[in-house]
């Protein structure tokens, strides 16, 4: 059960979109590869995960 609840939450969180812009929709993996680029985010989260 919580199997098919998690695959549930992640196919919502892959396929909905979070807000439409200028007609344009934004999904859940296109912001995150956007944030990836930032390395404000990306060096400690890289030390985070290597400690």
């Amino acid at each position: 059960m919580l199997t098919a609840a998690g695959v549930f939450c992640v196919l919502g969180t892959l396929t909905i979109p979070l807000h439409k812009s200028r007609g344009e929709k934004t999904g859940m993996i296109r912001i995150y590869l956007r944030i990836l680029t930032v390395p404000a985010f990306l060096r400690p989260k890289i030390a985070a995960g290597s400690g």
